[in-house]
């Protein structure tokens, strides 16, 4: 081989190597300058956003304020967890590290004060014979202490997830002094159903007041005794003896927002229709496949911990490259122009 062979070789040796070295320094630099940019952007789209999640999830999704959101997050509410001792290390501290940081009160209801939590101790046995009692005495005590603190007051289970944006803003047209609830609702001997308690049972101001003011009081109107399994049926009873309104909770398009059971079980169930065991149980007409979930859902029932701790992962960590949310949301307002209340129709006017 002749030197200048050699020499032309050594050439375009050293010619790849300084490039791949130019390449890799311009690729650091400009990755470097590209994370730097990012994160001023997002601290400064953080700084203006009005809500009040936890550090990682702002990390993941900066959020840019808007009229609406501002809106939205002025509606107050309260969250009550019912738990039970068992529950409070295995399941009631996941929601209190996920979703329930989002609400504007959280409380946990159970049988034993356990301040790790923290848990509120109910006066009552623990067991399902007296689901009825418990619930009756967490109502009266969210009553007693908070009723002119919050709009709207929530049952949840803690096996339940709450996607609590979605909440808000289905609740955004509604007057909490109007006396209404919703939730995943359920035919029974009750001629408005009822809804059901796992999935999370949504409550006005004014319907709380009836509630505990005028239907516990009055054993016709209220079961008066503490014996009672299904909580959530008795309570459907006792709100339409108190004129309490069962608002419709579905979405634009009929399809529902809240559920008994998980993602995965509530696609299979609307799979399976006619065959699935909520078939029949459902209120509204059930729709077959993915139309049965919307997707400005609102709850989820029957999750265990881990699938908590993943629900809240894939909602606000996860954000898939290049794939920008559908603007603006669906119409708030449910499709059933008769469950909207009149007063609300007449402070903010029809819709079409």
């Amino acid at each position: 081989m002749t030197a200048g062979i050699r020499l032309l070789k050594w050439h375009h040796v050293h010619s790849a190597a300084l490039g791949v070295t130019f390449a890799l320094l311009a690729f650091v630099t400009l990755d470097t300058l590209t994370v730097t940019r990012y994160h001023k952007v997002a601290k400064s789209l953080l700084r203006r956003s009005e809500f009040n999640f936890d550090d990682a999830a702002l990390e993941g999704h900066p959020r840019v304020r808007d009229e609406h959101l501002q809106q939205l997050q002025n509606i107050k509410l309260l969250v009550w967890v019912m738990t039970q001792p068992d529950n409070h290390q295995t399941k009631a501290v996941h929601v209190r590290d996920t979703w329930g940081k989002r609400v504007d009160k959280l409380l946990f209801m159970s049988t034993k004060e356990d301040a790790s939590i923290p848990t509120i101790k109910l006066n009552t046995n623990e067991s399902r014979t007296f689901l009825w009692a418990k619930f009756k005495r967490a109502f009266k005590y969210v009553h007693q202490h908070y009723i002119n603190d919050y709009d709207w007051f929530i049952r949840a289970d803690d096996d339940t997830y709450l996607v609590v944006e979605n909440l808000r803003y289905m609740l955004s047209l509604y007057d909490p002094e109007f006396p209404i609830h919703f939730g995943q609702r359920y035919t029974s001997s009750n001629p408005e159903g009822y809804m059901t308690g796992g999935a999370g049972f949504v409550i006005s101001r004014a319907a709380l007041r009836k509630f505990v003011e005028e239907a516990l009081p009055d054993p016709q109107k209220c079961r008066a005794s503490d014996i009672g399994e299904d909580d959530d049926v008795e309570v459907g009873r006792c709100l339409t003896n108190v004129g309490v309104v069962a608002g419709d909770s579905r979405d634009e398009l009929g399809r529902g927002r809240f559920f008994y059971q998980p993602p995965a079980d509530q696609l299979s169930y609307a799979l399976q229709g006619n065959k699935s065991w909520e078939w029949p149980h459902s209120f509204y007409p059930p729709k077959l496949g993915p139309d049965w979930l919307s997707s400005t859902a609102i709850s989820f029932h029957h999750l265990r911990p881990d699938q908590i701790d993943e629900m809240d992962y894939l909602l606000y960590h996860v954000r898939p490259f290049g794939v920008e949310l559908e603007q603006p949301f669906p119409p708030v307002l449910p499709p059933d122009i008769r469950t909207v209340p009149m007063q609300v129709i007449e402070k903010f006017g029809t819709w079409t």
